[in-house]
């Protein structure tokens, strides 16, 4: 007889299995086999709209969330990541591919900004808030596979030095946010869904990996497209 209540830690199976399959991509192959700058170069800012979207993405899913204890988790996980932003914004002058708002809001980054769309839009269509919860869990853990390649890579280069986002400093913080703490996780082993809940919950996340991986597939074009000598 099918459970008729699924856990967190279930869902938490799910997402530890599609980040897994999203390492594999391409693009964090292609990464990890460069010590080149220019393969960090031709990719950072195509990320604008997704960094500085993610604040809202942190933001919406704390203002939606109504339990105190979840609400408290998406607040660490909000407070965790501010002024991360800026320090993205700095790192691209500093690497020299800084980009203007016309360039931003133009046709070349519209994937990405329709990206970001759908990903809000799974948090704004989430009927509860244990899958609201879930939506910013997807997006760590989704997030920790794109930073660690480009911060190994800056590593490699011999550049961490000279930025703050793509830093290794900056990767040591994401790794100590509280949600990965043993009282972080204790709140969420206590979330239960039932199963249209749970069901719910999967799509999201299968959903929101959808997203990421059509993210990395777009970044290892780009990437490649500016090795050969072409420029976005």
């Amino acid at each position: 007889m099918q459970p008729q209540h699924r856990s967190m830690a279930e869902v938490q199976g799910v997402i530890q299995k599609r980040t897994d399959a999203l390492a594999t991509m391409p693009l964090f192959r292609s990464l990890a086999a460069s010590s080149h700058l220019d393969d960090l170069r031709a990719i950072a800012h195509h990320g604008y709209f997704y960094v500085l979207g993610f604040q809202d993405m942190l933001r919406l899913t704390h203002e939606q969330i109504q339990d105190p204890e979840l609400g408290s988790i998406a607040l660490s996980m909000r407070q965790d990541d501010l002024g991360h932003d800026a320090w993205f914004l700095a790192d691209t002058e500093t690497l020299g591919v800084s980009r203007d708002v016309a360039w931003v809001f133009g046709d070349v980054h519209r994937p990405i900004r329709d990206m970001v769309y759908r990903l809000m839009s799974e948090l704004l269509g989430a009927s509860d808030d244990r899958v609201k919860i879930v939506f910013p869990l997807v997006l760590e853990a989704a997030g920790s596979i794109f930073f660690a390649s480009m911060v190994d890579l800056v590593k490699r280069a011999d550049y961490d030095h000279a930025l703050r986002y793509f830093a290794r400093s900056h990767q040591a913080a994401e790794e100590a946010h509280e949600v990965f703490s043993e009282s972080g996780q204790e709140v969420l082993d206590r979330v239960n869904f039932d199963l249209p809940l749970y069901d719910e919950a999967i799509g999201l996340v299968e959903r929101c990996f959808d997203c990421f991986e059509q993210f990395a597939e777009r970044l290892e074009q780009h990437r490649i497209q500016a090795r050969a000598g072409a420029t976005s």
